[in-house]
């Protein structure tokens, strides 16, 4: 009650705050954000208006559109593989965006123990509303081993993108910005006259990765749709593919994290070790992966 009650002597009812204190709006004077509220109830929103351009910035074109998206793979409670599926942190910019008269704060929490905390804080000028979600990152390796410096700063800026828009996410009413997220999904998939391209156009990138398709294949197949080659790729399954693929461009997962390997160890490609180019490249590609 005693942090609600800070938040509404700054003009702002807490909701659904995870960690908040008034400390978090430090960079924020009262005189401004008063200001900035009383332009927001000037200038209102229109939730039409809204929806049309989170569809239009959503839909652009092909390459928007898959950014738009995420996948990470998981094991559910019965030890069955799945994919997460969602909108990125690209999909809530362009939805924050569009709603406008509204602010995003990002902050790292800790980075004293295994794990990186960061908060992102969703503000909402209009509505007079604050929310908040935290994230974590490991900072270790699999033997224990404490990141280096440098890939410390790497985690944390990834956690906070990630708090970020999962506070955006949070703050804005699913239902009037998930039509144009499953448009953005059919833009980025394509239809079956577009399949064989756009099927390829991802295998090659990830080939450029290190990625071989038996990992591929691994990554996408499941009990009620085994996938063993390219044509067991289908629209659906290259869906959680190009979800995949994004979530690296957009770094809310590494190519070890989304393409785990298979039947080798973490640290070296399938298949044993590889001399020359191909070989340092791909070493490079899996160290690299196990690191982020």
């Amino acid at each position: 009650m005693a942090q609600n009650e800070q938040g509404k002597e700054q003009g702002f009812d807490l909701v659904e705050t995870r960690g908040t204190d008034a400390t978090a709006l430090a960079t924020i004077t009262k005189s401004e954000m008063q200001t900035a509220i009383e332009i927001a109830k000037a200038y209102p929103r229109s939730i039409s208006k809204f929806q049309r351009e989170v569809r239009d910035l959503a839909c652009l074109n092909e390459a928007v559109a898959e950014e738009c998206l995420y996948a990470l793979p998981r094991t559910d409670k019965d030890g069955k593989k799945v994919n997460i599926e969602g909108p990125s942190i690209r999909m809530a910019e362009i939805v924050m965006s569009a709603w406008g008269n509204c602010r995003v704060l990002t902050r790292v929490l800790d980075t004293s123990g295994d794990v990186v905390v960061a908060q992102g804080i969703f503000m909402d000028l209009e509505r007079v509303n604050i929310v908040s979600r935290e994230i974590s990152r490991r900072i270790t390796n699999k033997h224990g081993q404490r990141y280096s410096a440098d890939m410390v700063a790497v985690t944390s800026n990834a956690a906070a993108s990630i708090a970020a828009r999962n506070a955006i996410l949070a703050g804005i009413p699913k239902a009037i910005w998930n039509e144009a997220y499953e448009e953005a999904k059919k833009v980025a998939v394509g239809t079956l006259e577009t399949l064989e391209h756009r099927r390829a156009g991802a295998m090659q990138y990830l080939a450029g990765k290190g990625v071989v398709e038996a990992r591929v294949f691994a990554a996408l197949d499941k009990e009620d749709h085994p996938v063993h080659g390219l044509d067991d790729i289908g629209l659906e399954q290259l869906a959680t593919l190009r979800g995949l693929v994004a979530s690296i461009k957009t770094e809310e997962s590494t190519v070890l994290q989304a393409f785990p390997m298979v039947n080798a160890p973490a640290d070296e490609p399938e298949g044993g070790k590889r001399g020359g180019v191909a070989g340092a490249k791909a070493k490079a590609a899996a160290v690299a992966g196990s690191k982020a």
